[in-house]
C-alpha cells in the first residue's frame, strides 16, 4: 500500500462481501483440506473429500465473480505489465512501494498464482478420486494410471501451497507496516484509505444479475453431468459373477478373498496345491476346483483397473500366495497396531473387516472403517 503520507479519513469500498466471504471461506477450507489430507489419519479422507466439493464449488462461484463482481473483484485487475510487477518490488524492498486501492501489482501475481494452484489441486483431486477410487464425478473417465499420476500432482501442489501461502502472509504483514493500514482488516470490512490527493475514483458495480445467471447455468450443467456420469459403467470395475461353489468351498474357511487381489498366475498355483493350503489339506472335488479355478483366474487382478489390483500384481516372489506379504499390503497396512488385527475374527486377511466395499473389489479409501471406529 502507500507510503501513508497525506491520508485522510476517506475510505473506499474496495472488497465487496462476496469476495470477503470467499477469501475467508476458502482459507478455512484449504486450511481444513490440507490437514485432513496431509496429516489426518485416513479415516479423515472423507472429510478431505467433502472439503474439495466444497472448494470446488467456491471456485465456480469465484470464477464467475470474477467477470462480473464490483471493480477490484475483476479479474481485469489482477493483470499489470512486469515491468511494474518488478518495479513494484522493488519498491516495497526501499520502503517505499506506491499506493492501490485495489491489489498491488506483487499481491496480484500472488493471488493468481494461488488461485491456480487451487484450481490444480481440484482437477488433480477430482481425477485421482476417479481414477485411484473409482468414485466421484470422474470416476467414469479417469483410468487408475491417469489418476494415480493425478494423485502425485495433488500431493506436490498441496506441498507447494504451503510455502505459497507463507509468502503471502508476509507480504500482507510488510504491505500493511509500510503502508500504515491493514489490509486484513480491509479484508474484514472492505474498506482502504483514500489519500486525501487523489478523488474518489469511479468504480465499475458489480453485476449480481448475470453472475446469478452463470452460476445457475453452471450448476445445471454440472447436475446434467453428473446425471450422466452416474448413469455410466466405470471402466475397470466389471460386473462379477456369482460363484456359489467358490463361495460354498473358501468361504466355509475365510472370507471368500476377491479374486482381484492377486494376478491370475498366483491364483493357479495356490488351487493346483490345495493340498498343502498354508499348511492344511483344502482338497476338494476335480470338477470344484476346475470351476474355481477358472472364475479366480478369468477374473484376477489383471482384469481389473482399481487401485489394489494394479499394486497387488506386485507380490512377494518368496511368498507368491500370500496377500498380506504383497510391497503394497505391507506399506498400506504397516501402521496399523496388531490388536487391531488380533481383535477381527480371521485377523489381517479379513479384508471385509475395514474395507466396506471388499465384496465389490473397489477398496477405495472412502469405504475403510478400522473395526475400533465401527458404529456400535
Amino acid at each position: 500500500m502507500g507510503n501513508g503520507q497525506g491520508e485522510t479519513e476517506a475510505t473506499v469500498r474496495v472488497w465487496d462481501l462476496p469476495v470477503r466471504l470467499y477469501h475467508w471461506t476458502q482459507a478455512a477450507l484449504v486450511t481444513l483440506a490440507l490437514l485432513s489430507g496431509l496429516l489426518a489419519p485416513l479415516p479423515w479422507f472423507n472429510l478431505h473429500v467433502v472439503t474439495g466439493y466444497a472448494i470446488t464449488a467456491l471456485l465456480a462461484f469465484r470464477l464467475v465473480w470474477g467477470l462480473f463482481g464490483s471493480e477490484y473483484s475483476r479479474f481485469a485487475s489482477f493483470v499489470f505489465h512486469p515491468r511494474r510487477v518488478i518495479a513494484h518490488v522493488g519498491a516495497v524492498l526501499r520502503g517505499r512501494p506506491s499506493h492501490h486501492l485495489g491489489h498491488n501489482p506483487g499481491g496480484a501475481v500472488m493471488v493468481t498464482v494461488l488461485l491456480g494452484a487451487v484450481l490444480v489441486i481440484v482437477a488433480s483431486g477430482l481425477l485421482a478420486l476417479g481414477g485411484e477410487d473409482k468414485a466421484g464425478p470422474l470416476g467414469a473417465l479417469a483410468s487408475y494410471a491417469t489418476g494415480h499420476a493425478a494423485h502425485a500432482v495433488h500431493q506436490l501442489v498441496a506441498y507447494a501451497v504451503i510455502p505459497l501461502v507463507a509468502i503471502h502472509l508476509l507480504g500482507v504483514a510488510i504491505e500493511s507496516r509500510l503502508g500504515r493500514h491493514s489490509l486484513i482488516r480491509a479484508m474484514i470490512d472492505g474498506d482502504k484509505p483514500l489519500p486525501a490527493d487523489q478523488p474518489p475514483p469511479a468504480l465499475q458495480p458489480a453485476r449480481p444479475g448475470p453472475a446469478l445467471a452463470a452460476c445457475a447455468g453452471l450448476a445445471l450443467v454440472t447436475a446434467l453431468g453428473l446425471a450422466w456420469a452416474a448413469g455410466r459403467p466405470i471402466p475397470g470395475v466389471p460386473d462379477l459373477p456369482a460363484n456359489p461353489v467358490y463361495r460354498a468351498e473358501c468361504g466355509a474357511c475365510h472370507w471368500a478373498y476377491h479374486p482381484s487381489l492377486l494376478p491370475a498366475d498366483s491364483w493357479r498355483r495356490m488351487m493346483t496345491g490345495l493340498e498343502d493350503h498354508f499348511g492344511e489339506d483344502a482338497g476338494m472335488s476335480p470338477a470344484h476346483a476346475a470351476t474355481i479355478l477358472a472364475w479366480l483366474t478369468g477374473h484376477a487382478a489383471e482384469s481389473w483397473d482399481t487401485l489394489a489390483a494394479n499394486r497387488l500384481r506386485r507380490i512377494d516372489p518368496a511368498k507368491p500366495l500370500r496377500i498380506t506379504a504383497t510391497p503394497f499390503w505391507q506399506a498400506r497396512h504397516h501402521d496399523i497396531p496388531a490388536p487391531v488385527f488380533k481383535a477381527v475374527k480371521g485377523g489381517a486377511g479379513n479384508c471385509l473387516a475395514c474395507h466396506r466395499d471388499a465384496d465389490g473389489g473397489r477398496f477405495g479409501f472412502r469405504n475403510i472403517l478400522l473395526p475400533a471406529e465401527t458404529p456400535r
